[in-house]
């Protein structure tokens, strides 16, 4: 498969998040994404270049990526149309629970449209499997490496009223290079 872009709401989200909480390391940001770029995608290289270069400090990392990721799921549940958001308000839990998939892929395609992502549901318990994660190829290191996609479906099942809206890294790369599984509980 072919993954040669990322689509725009990921560049925005990761430039709000270190506009809210560095803003002294933009600079460095903007050399790979200068301010004012409206592209709808941007190249896998660069991405990687700026996701790898945040990967160096791990602390500062995971508070960019967590706050880039709840971002990116307010604007992603923003994008669903009025007429979802009000249904999705109006389903029963067991109907939400059973779209679940749909709204997390959604999500995903908002960020990385050749990311592919299954989920299994074990009471009490939801796990996420997300193939073709570049985070993976791009961030080595200890500690959660996706953390961005864990809070974007994180904040994507808390604003769409789901009871799992704790979503945890659970294995990143290990079978498959761009693999990386979540669990989600209550």
């Amino acid at each position: 498969m072919n993954e040669d872009s990322v689509e725009r709401l990921f560049v925005a989200s990761l430039r709000s998040a270190l506009e809210n909480t560095a803003p002294e390391r933009l600079d460095v940001f903007e050399s790979w994404f200068p301010p004012g770029d409206r592209r709808p995608r941007f190249h896998i290289a660069p991405v990687m270049g700026a996701v790898s270069y945040l990967g160096r400090d791990v602390e500062f990392y995971n508070v960019v990526m967590e706050k880039a990721g709840r971002i990116a799921a307010a604007w992603s549940y923003e994008q669903l149309s009025h007429v979802e958001r009000k249904f999705w308000a109006s389903m029963p839990q067991s109907g939400r629970e059973r779209a679940v998939k749909r709204l997390l892929r959604t999500g995903l395609r908002n960020i990385q449209r050749h990311g592919e992502l299954s989920a299994r549901r074990e009471d009490p318990k939801l796990f996420l499997i997300l193939s073709n994660s570049f985070f993976c190829r791009a961030v080595h290191g200890n500690g959660p490496v996706c953390l961005y996609y864990a809070s974007l479906f994180s904040g994507l099942m808390e604003r769409a009223g789901l009871r799992w809206s704790a979503v945890v890294e659970s294995s990143c790369g290990e079978s498959n290079r761009t693999e990386c599984r979540f669990e989600a509980s209550s």
